[in-house]
């Protein structure tokens, strides 16, 4: 009855979509492209690219019908049709997503994919350095155009000549020239993508936030890539490659263990690559490790060599190694094909090593101790048929920003981890017993890879990091994966489309809503959005009763000193009363300013449309009663804490905590060079405060208040001493008397506002007012006459 009903719901799809398209698309649209779980050819059609078999499976959601466009005007129209219809879409160029996403769903029951084998032109243009290249197009494919017109050219991408470079490109895309030119992603010079909206844009069209995010961002977020235009990149007409293994009795250990220390800083024409798996060869012909170092080096064999005795002798490399050839050619070899394939061997569009598998990835900043990798040694000893491979990171990849594109894995790094564990038999149960294994590895590993957070490679998907809900995954609960494949740069995809037809817009979370308002007046002037009236506000930020602020402002607090030191991001802690219940409840609220774009509107509290010139107003219209106190942190507040201090703010009538990040400039300035200390070592600084209307009727109840969250406060913030901040003076810490307070008296208060400086500020009020005449409460003393 399941399979039944599943046959009509994919015919009346395929219905519905060859109607929807005879209106939409310029070009008709054959029925012959469009495939129903009837039809004869949808297994062979939805299998021919399938890499992972884990997936194949028949409890595994699979597409109502399959599209497979011969045009662009094809891709728009089963973009509008789905959003007509209500049927999200899977994209797939070369099915080598890791976890299926591109012909599987674990979150959606009814879905399409759309199909880009049949859109895969290129055009190279030798004379530009550049090539067209269409989504539905193989590595080997791009590869073989290449060398068809110049076998001096290259492009820096993966590997795999079955890769669909649609998918590949916007995940970033490894390849042997990665240390010499970067990743594929960064010699991407334009695309053409479609829509929400199903309009072809290019570069210009699209403008440079969308550009910036599909360079990197991942597939299946911003839209269907159509094509790219790629860099073309020089590569010598000889080049070098040499393949040699060794085992665990042949040494591996501690060859590897030089390898890391050396592969990163070889010469950047140098990439040396490690494969580890397992081989039948140790003691008593029983199963062993064995390591397999490939290499390109970008010229002859004499000075490979050369590199390799200075600077990796213990490999052990011979001129025999060394094999001379074109980059084609070693293209052709790295993919497994048999020795002296022609380069036509990379047209051929399938994979012949398909099987079940799960991965993870990893990136290491320091050498892993000899002590561990024997450790893995005897992990993967345990598992059938476990991979690892290490990629070395150095040259190109050291030199791009982190923000380049939104793949921000690069200096710092000295190798990336790729793990597998594969398997033939598709047995759910066995399945588990593989997957279990690989996680044990990776939490084996977690010790002695990068960390807050341990990032991973978005190309190699991993849903163990976290999923998606269907619908309604907030920014949230997205940051628990998005911030190991991206790390802070997922708060930059803030694009915004507006779709004034259908009364509604896409708005990432890291947009203003200064900038959102700005966007839909650029569209029309009679529509809005009913939000904040602070302009600089993260539309994503503002968390009331309680709904995720506790962690949220937990993440806050690891990340806000680290981010760009354009982006100041600071917190508001505040009681208002619920929308639902009326009931008080903390409001956490996150302003930002970030130094970046055209010039921005005038925030704050004043009228719309103020001039300039109302910031020469000098009168403050909030004027109270308040009692203030500051602090600074140098560890992240445990959430534990921060859930005691909302239980205090409910206790109080209108108390705030303005919570100030610290990083950039602030780190870089010594202590001493002006008499505010407070630098580096500090992630952020904190104000509080409790106001009130009636006068000194309650002003003890406040200011008790106040005074008890302080104390309640002291075992998380710094010590020896508590600091405070000058500007937000506190007499509770101390105070001079009448005109004799001692050096020693005034240490109390002063060492908290200046640390060390006081000392240096009592020898120059010592020089300049001995008599001290210009005193306050909390003034800095002088020395007594002769002291």
């Amino acid at each position: 009855m399941l399979l039944a009903s599943s046959l009509t719901i994919s015919i009346s799809i395929q219905e519905n979509f060859s109607h929807c398209f005879s209106v939409h698309s310029d070009l008709q649209v054959p029925s012959s492209l469009l495939y129903a779980a009837n039809t004869s050819s949808y297994s062979e059609i939805l299998l021919s690219t399938v890499q992972n078999l884990r997936f194949a499976g028949p409890s595994v959601p699979k597409p109502a019908i399959i599209f497979t466009p011969l045009h662009e005007s094809h891709v728009q129209a089963a973009i509008i049709c789905s959003k007509d219809l209500g049927i999200p879409v899977r994209v797939r160029s070369g099915g080598h997503d890791f976890e299926g996403i591109s012909y599987a769903s674990e979150i959606e029951k009814t879905f399409i994919v759309v199909d880009l084998a049949k859109i895969r032109s290129i055009t190279i243009d030798i004379d530009d350095d550049s090539a067209w290249v269409q989504a539905g197009a193989t590595l080997g494919e791009v590869y073989y155009r290449i060398v068809e017109k110049s076998d001096i050219h290259a492009f820096p991408a993966g590997g795999c000549p079955s890769l669909g470079i649609g998918g590949h490109i916007t995940g970033g895309a490894y390849g042997f020239l990665m240390r010499k030119y970067g990743l594929g992603v960064d010699n991407v010079l334009d695309a053409k993508i479609v829509d929400a909206r199903g309009r072809v844009l290019d570069r210009a069209a699209m403008g440079e936030d969308l550009f910036w995010a599909i360079r990197g961002g991942g597939g299946g977020s911003f839209g269907i890539i159509l094509s790219w235009k790629i860099k073309l990149v020089p590569v010598p007409p000889t080049v070098t490659i040499f393949t040699v293994s060794r085992t665990l009795e042949q040494g591996a250990t501690k060859i590897i263990h030089k390898w890391q220390q050396v592969a990163h800083s070889l010469d950047e024409d140098l990439f040396l690559r490690v494969l580890i798996q397992l081989a039948t060869g140790g003691q008593n012909g029983e199963r062993t490790v064995l390591t397999t170092y490939s290499a390109l080096y970008l010229g002859d064999a004499d000075s490979l060599l050369q590199i390799m005795k200075e600077r990796f002798p213990e490999l052990g490399l011979a001129r025999k190694d060394c094999n001379e050839t074109t980059w084609i050619q070693s293209v052709v070899t790295y993919a497994f094909f048999p020795s002296n394939s022609p380069p036509e061997v990379l047209l051929q569009r399938q994979n012949g090593f398909k099987n079940s598998f799960k991965a993870k990835s990893d990136f290491v900043e320091e050498p892993i101790p000899e002590t561990v990798l024997e450790g893995i040694w005897k992990m993967l000893l345990q598992e059938d048929n476990p991979s690892m491979v290490w990629l070395p990171y150095g040259g190109e990849m050291s030199r791009i920003s982190e923000s380049q594109t939104p793949f921000p894995h690069r200096k710092g790094n000295i190798f990336e981890i790729g793990y597998v564990a594969g398997w033939r038999d598709g047995d759910v149960k066995n399945a588990t017993k593989h997957i279990e294994w690989i996680r044990r590895l990776y939490n084996y590993m977690t010790p002695y890879v990068s960390k807050s957070p341990r990032a991973a490679y978005v190309n190699c998907r991993d849903f163990d990091l976290g999923v998606n809900k269907k619908s309604n995954t907030s920014f949230i609960e997205a940051r628990v994966w998005g911030e190991k494949y991206f790390k802070v740069d997922i708060s930059k995809l803030r694009s915004i489309t507006i779709d004034i037809d259908d009364n509604s817009a896409w708005v990432q979370s890291g947009a203003t809503t200064g900038e959102v308002y700005y966007r839909i007046a650029e569209k029309c002037n009679i529509h809005g959005f009913p939000a904040s009236s602070c302009t600089s506000l993260g539309i994503g930020g503002s968390l009331q009763e309680n709904k995720g602020a506790t962690k949220l402002f937990y993440s806050w607090q690891q990340v806000a000193h680290m981010l760009d030191e354009d982006l100041f991001l600071r917190v508001f802690f505040q009681v208002a009363n619920s929308s639902q219940n009326g009931n008080k409840v903390v409001l956490n609220t996150y302003t930002t300013l970030y130094l970046s774009g055209a010039g921005r509107l005038l925030q704050g509290l004043y009228p719309i449309a103020s001039p300039p010139q109302i910031l020469l107003q000098r009168q403050n219209m909030y004027k109270n009663y308040f009692k203030t106190k500051s602090d600074f942190v140098k560890e992240p507040i445990p959430e534990t804490v921060l859930n005691g201090i909302w239980k205090r703010f409910l206790e109080e009538e209108n108390p705030i905590m303005v919570l100030s990040p610290y990083g950039g400039m602030m780190s870089k300035i010594p202590e001493s060079e002006i008499p505010f200390p407070h630098r580096k070592g500090n992630i952020f600084e904190i104000f509080y405060t409790t106001d009130w209307q009636d006068g000194d009727k309650n002003e003890k109840k406040h200011v008790e208040w106040i005074r008890e969250l302080y104390e309640y406060m002291a075992p998380y913030i710094s010590k020896s001493p508590r600091v405070a901040y000058v500007n937000y003076r506190d007499l509770d810490l101390g105070m001079n008397k009448k005109s004799n307070t001692s050096f020693i008296q005034a240490r109390a208060w002063g060492e908290k506002y200046f640390k060390v400086n006081f000392k240096r500020l009592v020898r120059v009020k010592t020089k300049v007012d001995p008599g001290n005449f210009f005193r306050h409460e909390q003034s800095i003393p002088p020395l007594p006459l002769g002291g």
